[in-house]
């Protein structure tokens, strides 16, 4: 069931949410592990999405402008059920035209049909009377049973072979075509999903679990064979995991040159995912509300707290919560959810109660900005001042921008981060720094203290559970990297906005960015070789 903060929002107002947030998606369930004794694996992968696809056409009960999902929808076949059935005949319909009439199946009736209809037309010209002469009706009766037989085995080819799709064989009988062997494929998957008339979500999990070669040919399945643009997919599953997959497979080409502190099979990773992210660590006071809910006890507190407000009260915040939601340009939305975060600021009343109230502001501002395409346009904006410090490369310009548009809003809910302020313009920087130079990132996310270092050579502080020769060392590999630098001790030009002077990454920001983004995975800089002493006094290396 919905939690009571998301049910009592407008879900069915469409006048209220942009309609790409209102529309109802289809929901498809993969589980990789389950699924990697299947060659190829792109087939099951099809064969998940097309019966889920299918089965929601039926069973759906998510209407346009209708009340959110039922938790437990009833299976009858009313009148709805009756006209969406429409659809799923009509999608079914297509499904079977096309598996039978393949490109194999074709040539088999193309050669069988115009031998049968010879001998049915020397059947009726009388080819098989004696009259005929003997050698025309032996020739006659030979068209005859040729026809017929190569008819019937044609007929059955195409039945056994295109009707049961479960198998590897199925798959290529299916997609092979005169040019491109899967463009067959390719053009009945895009027309199957924009038949569906939704956008497609398809969660994969588990994929961490998987032998390398699966990995890589479910997600260059996904690239190149499974394309539409009404299908996101959602991997689910540990990044190093998925790296390695790549690294492991394409291991013949592992001389290749692919930048400081970037990985070989992260840079496959980067052309094939558009957006990777952490998942956010949990706070003790939600790993509380969590474990209450998993108990059966209802946690309604943030709730009472609002209803606990002086009526005046209650009123003035919700006429500023509806100000806030009417601002149609995200820029303006987020200065007048500022504006509402100082005015519940400055109530004399409990602390818990400011704080239900500011989350109710970022909660409704974060999925407002989810769904506003204008977002991405605001964050291009707010971010014209640091362009010197983002990489050359266009793609990976988007993949930051898209990045930071979805971290802030993770940030605004999870760190009470809003934007333009400077912990978000410290978190934009920390992104750059994570996506372009991810061992940096990966060490100083894991030891914060080493940023004070970085900034001060003569800070001498000790780091808990780090090796003060490691640690000197790790400080001299970043400074002397002077793109990393530029992010860690950011430096404005004099034709920059004053409000970006104060950008500087300090460990203070480390250790609190650090809740969103947790270093869950990735790679330290290389440690240095310690020297020893061996029994003769002479100094040899060891690896750190």
């Amino acid at each position: 069931p919905l939690p009571e903060w998301l049910r009592k929002l407008p879900l069915a107002d469409e006048n209220y949410w942009p309609k790409q947030f209102r529309r109802p998606w289809h929901i498809v369930t993969f589980n990789a592990w389950q699924h990697q004794h299947m060659d190829p694996p792109w087939w099951c992968f099809y064969q998940a999405i097309r019966r889920q696809a299918f089965g929601a056409l039926v069973w759906e009960t998510n209407k346009q402008a209708g009340n959110p999902a039922v938790p437990n929808p009833e299976r009858s076949f009313g009148y709805m059920n009756c006209m969406r059935g429409k659809d799923w005949i009509a999608g079914w319909f297509r499904e079977l035209t096309w598996r039978l009439f393949t490109p194999t199946n074709t040539i088999l009736l193309a050669i069988a049909t115009p031998t049968l209809l010879i001998a049915l037309y020397g059947y009726f010209n009388e080819w098989f009377t004696a009259s005929g002469g003997p050698g025309s009706f032996l020739a006659a009766t030979a068209a005859l049973l040729t026809g017929a037989l190569s008819f019937i085995w044609a007929a059955i080819s195409t039945l056994t072979t295109s009707l049961v799709p479960g198998t590897p064989d199925a798959a290529k009988n299916y997609s092979l075509g005169a040019g491109d062997p899967l463009e067959r494929f390719r053009r009945h998957f895009v027309r199957t999903m924009r038949m569906l008339r939704r956008p497609i979500l398809v969660v994969v999990d588990d994929i961490d679990r998987c032998k390398p070669e699966f990995v890589v040919e479910l997600v260059r399945g996904m690239q190149t064979i499974l394309k539409s643009p009404r299908v996101v997919f959602l991997l689910l599953g540990d990044r190093d995991w998925i790296e390695q997959s790549f690294a492991e497979t394409h291991k013949a080409m592992k001389g290749i040159d692919v930048g400081p502190e970037h990985s070989f099979g992260g840079r496959f990773v980067e052309k094939a995912i558009q957006l990777s992210i952490v998942l956010p660590d949990i706070p003790p006071d939600e790993r509380l509300v969590y474990v209450r809910t998993l108990l059966g006890m209802d946690e309604r507190a943030g709730e009472e707290a609002v209803q606990a407000l002086a009526e005046d009260q209650q009123e003035k915040f919700k006429v500023g919560l509806k100000s806030v939601e009417a601002q149609v340009d995200p820029i303006k939305r987020d200065a007048s959810a500022v504006s509402l975060h100082e005015q519940v600021a400055g109530l004399d009343i409990r602390p818990e109660l400011k704080e239900a109230m500011a989350k109710t502001i970022d909660r409704t501002v974060a999925l407002r900005s989810a769904a506003d395409k204008r977002v991405q346009a605001a964050t291009q904006h707010r971010l014209e001042p640091i362009a010197r410090v983002l990489p050359p490369n266009p793609r990976q310009i988007k993949r930051i921008i898209n990045a930071i548009a979805l971290y802030q809003e993770v940030a605004r809910i999870r760190i009470k981060v809003q934007p333009d302020t400077k912990r978000w313009r410290q978190l934009a920087l920390w992104i750059v720094l994570m996506t372009e130079w991810p061992q940096t990132w990966t060490t100083l996310a894991k030891w914060p203290d080493l940023v004070t270092r970085v900034h001060k050579r003569t800070a001498k502080n000790r780091i808990e559970g780090l090796d003060k020769d490691v640690a000197d060392a790790w400080v001299e590999a970043i400074r002397a990297n002077p793109a990393a630098m530029a992010l860690l001790d950011f430096q404005s030009p004099n034709d920059v906005p004053d409000n970006w002077r104060d950008a500087k990454i300090d460990a203070e920001a480390v250790r609190e960015l650090t809740i969103i983004m947790p270093p869950v995975s990735g790679t330290t800089l290389p440690k240095p070789e310690r020297k020893d002493k061996d029994s003769k006094g002479q100094a040899k290396g060891k690896a750190g």
